[in-house]
């Protein structure tokens, strides 16, 4: 009997961390649907936080607010070919680090059915932390990817 409650212990907690943590970059890949005609695919990611671990920047596209990133996670959205520009929302309750200071957005161009992606990192000064965003090349970013687990953005 101790054995059955053991394992079923085992099994639960390992369900809830995996829901915690998403679904593996390789599943959600095999599985990203064809785009629409016009569109392109925007992937947002970040690998490592050591600096400030608890900090997740509210990322927007356009100005839009589209999701909170998290250290290990990414997450995508459709858009419109075209430029977009990704940026960060300011956090105002950082009492923690002190202020958030202002991030540079990037400019993302995005062709009809592909993925432009970007790199999200968090540097912390004496007083203040920043988020540094990274456009990045295909290669590189499927690399990075290869270890993270999705976050679902903000519905648009």
């Amino acid at each position: 009997m101790v054995a059955i409650r053991k394992s079923w212990c085992i099994v639960a907690l390992s369900a809830l961390f995996a829901c915690s943590t998403g679904t593996p970059y390789a599943q959600v890949a095999a599985q990203l649907p064809t785009l629409p005609p016009g569109y392109g695919r925007i992937m947002v990611y970040m690998t490592t936080n050591t600096e400030a671990p608890t900090f997740h920047p509210d990322i927007a596209i356009d100005g839009r607010e589209i999701g909170k990133i998290e250290t290990g996670t990414f997450f995508h959205v459709e858009m419109p070919a075209g430029a977009h520009q990704v940026g960060v929302k300011t956090d105002e309750h950082l009492a923690g680090f002190g202020n958030q200071g202002a991030t540079q957005p990037v400019e993302i161009e995005v062709a009809s059915g592909t993925t432009s992606y970007v790199q999200v990192g968090v540097l912390v000064t004496i007083g203040m932390v920043k988020v540094v965003l990274s456009p990045e090349t295909a290669a590189d970013a499927q690399r990075d990817l290869s270890n993270l687990y999705q976050v679902a953005p903000v519905p648009q």
